[in-house]
This record gives structure tokens, C-alpha cells and sequence, in this order.
């Protein structure tokens, strides 16, 4: 079988070095020509398809033991690509301009994300805004909790808030508790929509303490089911408006 010198060039310079000096050769139409019938091979061509029989075992073998250093080499190659893409990028991250926000510009853009986002969501799901700003890095999570506003509303639907029902009572009752302690001493908007009695309710007993800061309250309830305000009385210092079912007081 016949050897060509290998076309180096047709690599990058940088690997050439690894590639063998010679090459073999595709079959030639003569050798196609004797695949495609039972003619025998002339006595010169015999000598040379033996000498391919008797050498190229050891050039397989020189070339099996050249694969698997290919093989490492890219993988290495790969791998280090790959590590140097997630270097770069924590690079951006940490050259993030938010990064290098004074706290009360952050604090003011909070602020601003809290009067544009929809607030009828249930302030018990993680995925509520002020969770969220809470854990996205730690200088954001300090300005968040160092911002009352953003947990000075308070929705508590327990109608149609899964959050407040089942086996989620408790840890609602603590994320209430969360709230109501990153919110002091802001003034509260608290809201409380209900259909039966909400007194055993764990939440209830957390609520109840932060009367004095309750600046606005709505209760959507059935008539007569109001009387869970009663241990309130007298602690609305803070009160300026209070809706009941649909009617101004």
C-alpha cells in the first residue's frame, strides 16, 4: 500500500507536529479494478499487497496508540474552553454595575419596582417581590430588608390563598411574622378577605400585635364574621381609612 507525505499544512501550525509524516493513500483504480473481479494480482503486485499485509498491522498499532493522546488532547482542549467561557462570564457578573449601586438609589429602584408590580398576589409566596429582591445577591438582600416599604402591604386571602391553608399554616405563620418585623416601624396597608372563622388560625395571632401599625384596612368578610377585630379595639392608633365588605367607615 502506497504512502503519501502528510499535508501538514492543511492543520493549524500549532498541531501539525502531531500529525505522522506520511499518509496512506486511498485504493487506486487498479485496486478497485481487482476488488471488482477474481483476476490475481500481477507478480509485482503481489509483492506490494503483501508488504501491506506484513507492515500495516504495526502502522494500525502507531496509529491506535497516537488516538487516545488525541482524544486527552481534546478533551483537554474542550474542557479548558469551557472553563475559560465560565471565567468570563463570573468576571461580568462580578463587574455587574448593579454591583457598585449606592444603597439608596437600590433602595429608591425597590421602591419603584414595588408601585409598578401587581400587589394582589399573596405576600406569603416566595415568589413574590419582595422575596425575590431579597435573594438575589447579598447587598440586595440587606437593602431589601433595610426597606420597610416593601413589606408594608399586607394581603391575607384565606378564601383562595393556598399559602394559608393545609399543612402550609405554620410555615405562612412565620413568613407573616418575617414581614410584619422587616416592615416596623412603616405604616401598614393590611388587607383580610375571609369566609369563616380565622380566630385559631395561627396567622391571625401573628397579625393581630401589628394593629397599631395598620395605616389602611380592608376586610372582605361574610356580614357577622367582623368580631376577630375585637382584641384590636383600642390599638388602631395609626388607622386613617377602613373599608368593610364594600363600605367606606
Amino acid at each position: 500500500m502506497a504512502y503519501i507525505p502528510t499535508k501538514k499544512s492543511d492543520l493549524d501550525a500549532r498541531l501539525a507536529h502531531l500529525l505522522p509524516d506520511y499518509s496512506h493513500v486511498p485504493p487506486d483504480a487498479r485496486i478497485i479494478e481487482l476488488l471488482q473481479t477474481n483476476a490475481p494480482p500481477t507478480p509485482i503486485e503481489r509483492i506490494t499487497f503483501e508488504a501491506t499485509v506484513s507492515d500495516t498491522p504495526g502502522r494500525i498499532a502507531e496509529l491506535d496508540s497516537l488516538i487516545p493522546s488525541t482524544t486527552s488532547l481534546l478533551r483537554y482542549l474542550t474542557n479548558d474552553r469551557n472553563q475559560a467561557i465560565e471565567n468570563q462570564a463570573n468576571a461580568q457578573k462580578i463587574l455587574s454595575p448593579s454591583r457598585r449601586l449606592p444603597t439608596e438609589l437600590l433602595t429608591n429602584i425597590f421602591v419603584r419596582c414595588l408601585s409598578l408590580h401587581d400587589r394582589r398576589g399573596s405576600p406569603l409566596d416566595p415568589r413574590a417581590l419582595h422575596w425575590t429582591l431579597s435573594h438575589v445577591f447579598r447587598k440586595w438582600r440587606e437593602a431589601a430588608i433595610g426597606t420597610p416599604e416593601l413589606w408594608s402591604t399586607i394581603r391575607l386571602d384565606f378564601v383562595f390563598d393556598r399559602f394559608l391553608s393545609g399543612r402550609r399554616k405554620l410555615q405562612a405563620s412565620f413568613m407573616l411574622g418575617v414581614i410584619l418585623d422587616r416592615a416596623r416601624p412603616h405604616d401598614l396597608n393590611v388587607m383580610i378577605v375571609h369566609d369563616d372563622d380565622i380566630s385559631t388560625h395561627p396567622a391571625y395571632a401573628v397579625l393581630l400585635p401589628s394593629a397599631r401599625y395598620w395605616k389602611s384596612l380592608e376586610v372582605f368578610a361574610l356580614l357577622g364574621k367582623f368580631n376577630f377585630l375585637s382584641p384590636c379595639r383600642g390599638y388602631f392608633d395609626r388607622l386613617e381609612a377602613a373599608i368593610v365588605g364594600n363600605q367606606r367607615l
